[in-house]
């Protein structure tokens, strides 16, 4: 049925018309911010259980992190950054898809790719993290060993040092360093190995330890003998070796080692300990000087303590001894 144009009830009908129109209108839009809202909140739903499994997975890797990323994010192919193997991020993104509003759906999918680059570069970076934790807990292990081997071994004996310290620097030229880094380990484990062999000459010899690490340690207490020199000191009471290769005559005195000849000397080698100490960190050289210190004067208070018992002893002895008076056989 029409109605003319311009008649009541042909106006009536024509704004009822508008009114729907505009009705439907405010429905579509209305459905679909809605439609947009629930694929927001769909979407970080998604990305909170991507989370979660990238956690998973990274819990079940092995200790150095070997193939985290390929199992979250499938296998990339190295030239387009495509995936030419899935991984378990499709297989998720595969099952939620469907859920999605339809409305929201080909946006959704559209951004799947993106989604996987931001993952992987995540999941690689958490990969590479983990193979140096692992590699740095094997290199703690690795530390730990040599430092005790040169721990136990003779402080004079160069060659098992220098054997030790090869094995941690062959061990650190395999690590995944930068070159910064690597410089900063190499460094950091001769420093370790100095100390350590040091310690060792503190615990086989303390007063010999002191001298090497500070020449002028005993000076004060030898001074009143006017005819023994610092180097004469350090010949007799480092050395501990025949003195017949370590003078010349010179009239009636010995001649002074010097610097160099009494480092040898005092390690018995042919490495300065002027190479060592250049190796130690101030802390370190700190931390040495100190234990020659406190080992050294308890060594001192053993010294003193056991000549006391021994001139008590001997005391005792001469107080117990019994006169004697008879006469003598001799003629």
């Amino acid at each position: 049925m029409q109605y003319p144009q311009g008649s009541p009830i042909g106006g009536a009908m024509q704004g009822f018309g508008d009114e729907l129109s505009a009705l439907a209108e405010h429905y579509r839009k209305m459905t679909e911010r809605q439609e947009a809202f629930d694929a927001e909140i769909a979407r970080r739903q998604f990305n909170g259980r991507i989370a979660l499994a990238e956690d998973e997975v990274a819990a079940k890797a092995p200790a150095d992190g070997a193939g985290m990323h390929e199992a979250m994010y499938g296998q990339l192919d190295p030239y387009d950054g495509r995936a030419v193997k899935p991984g378990l991020f499709d297989k998720m993104f595969g099952e939620v898809l469907p859920s999605m509003p339809a409305s929201q759906r080909a946006n959704f999918a559209k951004q799947k790719e993106a989604m996987r680059m931001a993952g992987a570069v995540r999941m690689a970076q958490r990969q590479l993290q983990r193979r140096k934790d692992y590699e740095q807990n094997q290199w703690s292990g690795v530390q730990r060993a040599e430092l005790d081997a040169i721990a136990q071994s003779n402080p004079n004996d160069t060659v098992a040092f220098n054997a030790a310290r090869r094995r941690g620097l062959d061990v650190l030229d395999k690590m995944g360093l930068d070159p910064q880094g690597k410089l900063q380990a190499e460094a950091a484990w001769r420093d370790s190995t100095a100390k350590t062999r040091i310690e060792a000459l503190i615990t086989q010899n303390p007063k010999r330890a002191l001298n090497l690490l500070v020449p002028t340690a005993f000076t004060t207490q030898e001074s009143n003998q006017p005819e023994q020199g610092m180097d004469d000191i350090i010949t007799d009471s480092v050395a501990g070796t025949d003195s017949s290769d370590e003078s010349t005559e010179k009239g009636d005195r010995v001649r002074r080692l010097t610097s160099n000849e009494r480092i040898r000397r005092a390690f018995q080698d042919d490495l300065p300990i002027d190479t060592l100490l250049a190796e130690l960190s101030p802390g370190s050289y700190d931390d040495v000087v100190r234990k020659a210190r406190t080992a050294d004067a308890a060594s001192l208070i053993g010294t003193h303590a056991d000549l006391d018992i021994a001139s008590q002893n001997a005391r005792a002895a001469i107080i117990n001894m019994t006169p004697y008076s008879g006469t003598s056989g001799w003629v």
